[in-house]
């Protein structure tokens, strides 16, 4: 699966999941956009 890209400093990071790890990956990303 592929998580929405988001930028920083302008640099854009796509973050590529497998499909089974989609829920534990999908609180790892918002706990990381919240820290931004």
């Amino acid at each position: 699966a592929r998580a929405a890209g988001f930028g920083t400093l302008g640099t854009a990071v796509e973050v590529f999941i497998d499909e089974s790890d989609f829920g534990k990956a999908n609180k790892t990303i918002e706990d990381f956009r919240m820290s931004i």
